[in-house]
């Protein structure tokens, strides 16, 4: 079994990033044995709630959220700011899946722009990028020790594209 979420770094400005997001413009292309799917990098919110915007949020719910108008106006307002807003940046994706009778190969190529700079960048472990209310509670996940991979990103930021292939053995 393979847990890969995508990949998830940090640029330099401290801004995190990730291919973990709904992108209705992903390039999929199927042929026999292969599967190729292109998808571009999006920076992600890291926010949490504090005490004062929870207390904000309970004091919302009890005053001007009691209207059904306002209340959904609010929800749309909060879904935009921890959902659905993204922003692009200029780093990108191609992974092709190779199925062969006894093996799957995965070969992933990035590029970025000049201007982007990575202070980290890896894959292979669970993560989520979107604000799932109740997603702080104890998880199975936690039991299984997942060693992240590493993107060489002083290559990446130097040459501004780096390739990589895992490949499984299905015979074991």
């Amino acid at each position: 079994i393979i847990n890969d979420a995508g990949y998830i770094g940090q640029t330099d400005n401290e801004v995190f990033i990730s291919t973990q997001m709904y992108n209705p413009a992903i390039g999929v292309h199927f042929d026999e044995n292969e599967i190729e799917i292109t998808t571009d990098f999006f920076k992600i919110s890291r926010e949490l709630p504090t005490p004062r915007r929870f207390f904000i949020l309970r004091f919302l719910n009890l005053t001007i959220m009691r209207s059904i108008w306002f209340g959904n106006l609010i929800k749309k307002i909060l879904v935009r700011l921890l959902i659905t807003n993204k922003k692009n940046i200029r780093l990108s994706l191609r992974r092709n899946i190779y199925l062969g009778v006894n093996n799957i190969r995965i070969s992933d190529s990035l590029s970025c722009n000049k201007n982007i700079n990575l202070r980290w960048l890896e894959y292979g472990i669970p993560f989520k990028t979107i604000h799932m209310a109740s997603s702080k509670y104890f998880h199975n996940l936690m039991l299984e020790n997942y060693t992240p991979k590493r993107i060489d990103i002083e290559r990446l930021n130097r040459e501004k594209r780096i390739s990589h292939i895992q490949e499984f053995n299905l015979d074991q």
